[in-house]
């Protein structure tokens, strides 16, 4: 299934919307892991790239402020209309009214596990409200998602919802396999929103250092599966290459504070940087580091984007989602079970991708999600024809 084709020619495309006519209004309304650099980044991007196709209005009622300064939209989109919920609501159904094209955006991320109580509830009930405005004519969509590990309810619900969208694209293979086979329609593939950030963040590697970042709260080994792979960094990479342990995300910094300040038999330099509550400086951390290693999907983006060679860090049972879209990108992880044999003496310059490559990937995922979402909106040139 391919992500689409763009309907406008390039290199003009992006002028095509300027003065549009019958030029539609997106709505988002966000609600997400505020304690997390990644969602602050693939919300800013899908802001910033649908107000380059239509006027957006923004529900921000329910974030933090610092959420919102995070995502510094003043700077990436400042056409963009904030507002509360009530409002959104009341233009949302104005323009419908008008039969004017009209989008309404769920928040990008995974979907994984069950739903119990009230968040079933909630599930249900905004769920409903899909199909109230599906049935007003409000297309919904659904971009960079990914399903891992669902409970039976809850994939049910999500099949049932996937029917109101107008169109729902998965940013991995995997997903998208794993959703039909539980009946949920998808539509095709789109890259990660994070590689929006591409067309204003430039390579700024260097040959200083790894960044190393981790999550430790989705399987029982996971602390001591990094603790195992840090001490095998240690003893085969030279002392030169200092370790600047990043916190992308609020609860991983206790144990990569930790990390940082221990000392190793190597002699080598450490440090730890938190980087969750802005999203310019999560990508300034990278500077002068030549590979990023970690089992976040962000903290790898993040670091590939700046330049870095990433080193997927993986458990099969629970990091699916890193699998299928560094899969799709040719990049092998390093699996937990496998550290000697993926990770051995001389393996890691192996893993060192010419910056060159890691440029062009980048920039090819960058222009083919800048497509995926020119098509989503492409009903509305030909209406405009």
């Amino acid at each position: 299934m391919s992500i689409g084709v763009p309907c406008g020619p390039q290199p003009d495309h992006r002028q095509t919307w300027v003065g549009l006519v019958n030029r539609p209004t997106s709505f988002l309304s966000v609600k997400t892991q505020f304690e997390n650099a990644g969602d602050a980044l693939i919300n800013r991007e899908l802001v910033r790239i649908c107000s380059e196709f239509s006027r957006v209005i923004l529900d921000t009622s329910r974030c933090p402020p610092s959420f919102i300064a995070s995502m510094q939209l003043d700077k990436y989109s400042p056409h963009v209309r904030k507002t509360g919920s009530a409002p959104l609501f009341l233009r949302l159904a104005l323009e419908r009214f008008l039969r004017r094209p009209t989008y309404y955006f769920l928040i990008p991320g995974g979907y994984v596990g069950e739903k119990h109580g009230r968040q079933l509830l909630s599930l249900v009930a905004n769920t409903a409200i899909l199909a109230a405005m599906r049935l007003v004519g409000v297309r919904v969509c659904h971009v960079g998602v990914s399903f891992e590990r669902l409970g039976s309810r809850h994939a049910r619900i999500l099949a049932f919802r996937s029917r109101l969208s107008y169109r729902l694209l998965a940013r991995d293979a995997n997903s998208l396999a794993y959703a039909e086979s539980l009946g949920i329609r998808v539509d095709g593939l789109i890259p990660d929103l994070a590689f929006g950030a591409a067309n204003y963040r430039s390579d700024i590697s260097g040959n200083e250092g790894v960044a190393l970042s981790f999550r430790v709260d989705q399987a029982d080994s996971q602390r001591s599966d990094v603790e195992i792979l840090i001490r095998h960094l240690d003893e085969v990479l030279p002392q030169s290459a200092s370790f600047k342990f990043i916190a992308q995300v609020e609860r991983d910094a206790p144990f990569l504070r930790e990390l940082a300040k221990r000392e190793y038999p190597s002699g080598r330099l450490s440090s730890f940087l938190a980087t969750f509550s802005d999203v310019d400086k999560a990508f300034d951390a990278y500077a002068g580091c030549q590979y990023v290693l970690s089992n976040r999907l962000h903290a790898l983006l993040f670091g590939m984007i700046a330049g870095c060679a990433p080193i997927p860090f993986v458990d099969e049972t629970v990091n699916m989602k890193i699998i299928g879209i560094f899969d799709s990108l040719d990049i092998q992880p390093v699996r937990c079970g496998r550290l000697t044999e993926d990770l051995g003496p001389g393996s890691i310059e192996a893993r060192n991708l010419a910056s060159s490559r890691i440029s062009s990937i980048v920039s090819s995922q960058e222009q083919a999600l800048y497509e995926a979402l020119e098509a989503v909106f492409c009903h509305n040139v030909m209406e405009a024809a």
